[in-house]
């Protein structure tokens, strides 16, 4: 044999011994972004596809209500005479498709359907005050949502060019929500700006009716 076949016989079984290593490292291999150059790892095993998001268990078991109505309760007492709090809005609120989160069908929800779009937002997901007062966009309309969980009651108003930065949650005046905008602090009722019709309703009702609206959770601050 000369060396020219035996540096290739070499080089043949020096291949099938890396292809062998290549099929004994498992699932993981290394690819390269032809965008950025980076290296990543990716899985040849496809991952199992995600369900959605089950939350029926927890809005079920009635203890979050209990315990809100209780505080609800601390809080009137300890704030009669009311009070003055500049806190942000939620200016970029995160939605999810219906088909994408589980909620008991008699989950209480507000719903806004304009223009053939469809909004619901979880009343239970603005209960906090980081979600008292939301800015949406539907339909090219913006649309600001307030809601009160002290009085549990909510309003829906159109924006009119105001900024979301500057209608924002403004306290509490003893009796009833207070909205601070461009500065000025209005009872929730009598803020200066036009009325958006806004339906409360259940989960079950509303997704049956409108079967491709998306619904806003609030389950974390959203800025």
């Amino acid at each position: 044999m000369n060396n020219t076949e035996s540096n290739s016989r070499c080089w043949h079984i020096l291949m099938i011994i890396f292809a062998l290593i290549a099929i004994g490292l498992g699932c993981e291999r290394k690819q390269v972004n032809p965008v950025s150059g980076k290296k990543s790892i990716e899985k040849t095993s496809p991952k199992p596809s995600k369900g959605p998001l089950d939350l029926r268990e927890y809005l079920a078991s009635g203890q979050d209500a209990l315990e809100r109505r209780k505080q609800i309760e601390d809080f009137r007492r300890k704030f009669a005479k009311g009070f003055k709090l500049e806190f942000p809005s939620v200016t970029s609120p995160r939605f999810v498709y219906a088909d994408a989160v589980l909620l008991p069908d008699t989950a209480e929800v507000l719903g806004i359907s304009t223009n053939g779009v469809s909004r619901a937002y979880l009343v239970v997901g603005m209960w906090e005050m980081s979600h008292h007062v939301l800015h949406d966009n539907i339909a090219g309309q913006s649309i600001t949502i307030t809601y009160c969980d002290v009085n549990d009651c909510a309003y829906a108003y159109q924006s009119q060019g105001i900024l979301p930065e500057d209608f924002k949650v403004g306290g509490w005046d003893g009796r009833d929500f207070l909205l601070l905008i461009q500065g000025k602090y209005y009872a929730q009722p009598k803020a200066p700006l036009p009325a958006y019709p806004i339906k409360r309703t259940t989960w079950g009702r509303w997704k049956t009716q409108h079967p491709n609206t998306k619904i806003y959770l609030g389950l974390s601050p959203e800025k």
